[in-house]
């Protein structure tokens, strides 16, 4: 006697709740998992080391619900073909172990911007290192004060530094290198570094008519400060 024929949809839902896929699924979403729970410390950096980087959270928003979205419709159809609500426990098990993990590795604070002093101190390693940054910025205090240096009079370290503009502060004998702003629907917070002295005073922000409400100041080394600026 023929076998009746199964539909196109009963072949794939058994193939979704079948066994390899279930592992798949759990290993997917623990590393999307893994990757949004850590994402405000290599996102921080990252806006940091590569200036005027694009804000990518909303598409990490997508690919985590996407993944989630897959991996509870594969459980249902293991609890459903093999009548066991076992199934329905082991879904939830990934899903639970990186909530517990989200809460003590991530706790609540301003995460993402204490880590901008991390891709600083790359980005300056990256530039040739805390003393050739300061010793070759330290040259522009004798440029004119106040205005915007022209690109082509920068070192080489500022340019490594992914400097947009750069001003001199000659009464307090500042150089203050701004960074490009990240992009996203809108304009972020100006970031920049101030390099003085290393045994001058921590430095106070040169004073910038577009910033109304706010800064930060990070001391990365002697003499090298990161400061964020916002309207």
């Amino acid at each position: 006697m023929e076998k009746p024929k199964t539909s196109k949809f009963h072949r794939i839902s058994k193939l979704l709740a079948s066994k390899p896929i279930l592992v798949l699924s759990c290993i997917a979403v623990l590393l999307v998992g893994f990757l949004w729970i850590l994402f405000p410390i290599w996102d921080g950096a990252i806006e940091v080391f590569f200036p005027g980087s694009t804000y990518y959270r909303i598409e990490l928003f997508i690919l985590a619900f996407v993944v989630v979205l897959f991996h509870i419709t594969c459980f249902i159809l293991a609890g459903f073909y093999r009548h066991s609500l076992k199934y329905l426990i082991y879904m939830f098990f990934p899903l639970c172990l990186l909530a517990v993990l989200n809460h003590f590795l991530c706790p609540a604070g301003r995460i993402r911007v204490d880590y901008f002093q991390l891709g600083a101190r790359y980005r300056i390693a990256w530039a040739g290192g805390a003393s050739k940054v300061r010793q070759e910025a330290l040259i522009l205090l004798d440029e004119p004060p106040g205005i915007p240096l022209s690109s082509s009079k920068w070192p080489d370290s500022i340019r490594a530094l992914r400097a947009s503009a750069v001003k001199v502060d000659k009464d307090n004998k500042i150089v203050d290198v701004e960074i490009p702003r990240r992009r996203w629907f809108f304009w972020g917070d100006q970031l920049g570094y101030l390099i003085t002295d290393v045994n001058a005073p921590q430095p106070i922000i040169i004073n910038d008519p577009r910033i109304a409400s706010g800064h930060r100041l990070w001391k990365i080394t002697d003499g090298i400060y990161l400061y964020q600026k916002w309207p």
